[in-house]
């Protein structure tokens, strides 16, 4: 069975063996036919997406030389039957892979199902949920690495950041169904990194202040907001929203509202 990563470097296995693959630039066709999940995607399309609006006069024959040793470096399907990489008609490109060989659709599948318990069955949700995350890595709430890692163009900048957008909505989703399971205590630590772990996170920042409140640190929970205001003011120049202000002035009068939980 192959195993396809995107959610870091691209690479591919093949059991417990590193499948070479090529260069940034046929990492990147193969990055693109996988996110396309079997669906044909023209060689114009490929040509913009590699070269973005620069292709190189020998870019049509560049694409078939990418297609041709992806092909051999890839093999067939574990039936045998069919090749990995066949040529589409009609001037474009497919790739036959199972979902379940592909980290990103894995980590979407999951995500998916685990969405459909979220409030009614916040247990469950929850350890779907860190199920799905665990494809980014062991931790899983803070990614083991950046999404299609050095590839380069305007088509990888786009999908990068909306897969980081996708992460850190499971994470949020995953990390308010525990604190609704009351968990606040133990997810103090996992609540800190996450916030600490990229830019300034309002929402992060609010289940943070939550989590210190509900577990009788009042003071804590208004040291990281004054932090976070800090740190926005100081990166972004920005202040604070009405969100986390009016949290902020429920903890000084010793009160946080259980509906806060789930709203952004």
């Amino acid at each position: 069975m192959m195993r396809f990563r995107l959610l870091r470097e691209v690479d591919a296995h093949r059991g417990q063996s590193w499948v070479h693959i090529g260069d940034r630039k046929q990492r990147l066709m193969l990055a693109v036919l996988l996110l396309a999940d079997a669906e044909p995607v023209s060689i114009d399309e490929l040509i913009v997406t590699l070269w973005d609006d620069e292709p190189i006069k020998s870019a049509r024959k560049v694409v078939h030389h990418y297609a041709s040793e992806l092909r051999h470096s890839l093999g067939r399907t574990a039936s045998g039957t069919q090749d990995m990489l066949p040529d589409g008609r009609g001037g474009a490109y497919r790739l036959i892979a199972g979902r379940e060989e592909v980290d990103v659709h894995r980590f979407r599948d999951q995500a998916h199902k685990a969405r459909a318990a979220l409030r009614h069955d916040d247990e469950a949700a929850a350890r779907g949920l860190r199920a799905a995350l665990r494809e980014w890595g062991a931790d899983g709430l803070v990614p083991a690495g950046e999404p299609l890692r050095g590839l380069p163009g305007r088509w990888a900048a786009e999908q990068r950041e909306r897969l980081r957008q996708e992460h850190r909505d499971a994470v949020i989703e995953c990390l308010e169904a525990e604190l609704r399971l009351g968990h606040h205590a133990r997810l103090i630590p996992e609540l800190s990194a996450v916030a600490h772990a990229g830019p300034p996170d309002e929402r992060v920042t609010e289940l943070l202040m939550l989590a210190y409140q509900r577990s009788g640190r009042p003071v804590e929970a208004l040291n990281v907001y004054t932090r976070f205001r800090n740190r926005l003011a100081e990166e972004a120049g920005a202040e604070p929203g009405p969100g986390i202000v009016r949290l902020r002035r429920r903890i000084l009068r010793r009160g946080a509202e259980p509906h806060l939980i789930g709203q952004g």
